[in-house]
């Protein structure tokens, strides 16, 4: 006798309502099309989830909770309901730039920033990577590289970057 067997598919929810990047928008600068994409491909669910601050709560089914590039602030009732299902076991994704955090239109601070760090230990600063690579490299994207002290970085005239990596990170631990 065969035994049927439901396969599982891992759903993933894009947070919305503070300006994030939608996986239905296909605009390079602001949308998440390709993102969805590849997770389509990857044989996974996407769907948007707006909380509910009358009844805030994330779906039993989901697997993964992105919150890429908001443009605003949760609010504590939402928070509250990603803590709680982080507490049962949800993962978590954020993707947020550097230069939102600081200022200017959109900031997106008061209330998801210091959560992470105060229950998480992840500190989301005015921080950018620079890649050797000429292609990838957001050198190109600065004319002069003094320019960059702005940032905390340190050039050296070969090239080399000191002060911005700290090798004893959970995160960065053991990589070269």
């Amino acid at each position: 006798m065969a035994s049927s067997l439901t396969p599982s598919v891992p759903t993933v929810y894009f947070l919305t309502g503070h300006g994030e990047k939608r996986i239905g928008d296909t605009s390079p600068a602001d949308g998440a099309s390709v993102f969805g994409a590849w997770l389509d491909k990857e044989s996974y669910k996407t769907a948007e989830l707006s909380i509910r601050v009358a009844d805030p709560s994330i779906p039993s089914d989901c697997d993964v909770l992105v919150i890429d590039g908001p443009k605003g602030d949760l609010n504590g009732r939402e928070i509250a309901a990603i803590d709680a299902y982080l507490a049962q076991g949800g993962r978590l994704l954020v993707l947020v730039d550097p230069w939102i955090i600081q200022g200017g239109a959109g900031l997106v601070a008061e209330q998801l920033r210091p959560w992470l760090e105060h229950k998480y230990g992840i500190r989301i600063g005015n921080d950018i990577l620079i890649s050797l690579l000429k292609e990838k490299a957001i050198i190109d994207l600065v004319p002069d590289y003094t320019a960059l002290t702005e940032y905390g970085f340190d050039i050296d005239p070969n090239g080399e970057m000191r002060g911005c990596y700290d090798t004893d990170h959970p995160i960065t631990r053991g990589f070269d």
